[in-house]
């Protein structure tokens, strides 16, 4: 009876634990800038050529960029977004963040431009 205690805590010990920490390099709150930035730029290069060929790396260099803005490699995203991506609750909310931050942008972007055009 006790094996069978200290086997249901260290159980849930371990469920706690892996539910709430997420083993990935790039910290949430700035993966969450990095992914809005790497939205950003799919959505303008979509717009521009009507396609997003990340496959033929035409695409590399710019995402290229936007690692070094955020001073985090290639690898470095690639793992935090398999990390994040394994819970799925907790990427939907990286999501959502991301979501928040570009209508942020955009409400900061019209706002400006329509104080210059009267």
């Amino acid at each position: 009876m006790r094996t069978a205690f200290y086997l249901f805590l260290t159980i849930c010990f371990f469920a706690c634990r892996s539910a709430s920490s997420v083993n990935s390099p790039i910290p949430e709150e700035q993966f969450v800038d990095v992914l809005a930035d790497v939205r950003l730029l799919e959505s303008y290069y979509s717009m521009k050529y009507q396609v997003i060929d990340t496959s033929r790396g035409k695409m590399e260099n710019y995402y290229q960029d936007v690692f070094s803005k955020h001073h985090i490699t290639k690898d470095d995203f690639e793992k935090s977004y398999i990390a994040y991506e394994a819970d799925p609750k907790r990427m939907m909310e990286i999501e959502d963040k991301v979501i928040e931050k570009l209508t942020t942008m955009q409400m900061k972007d019209s706002t400006s431009a329509a104080q210059f055009h009267p």
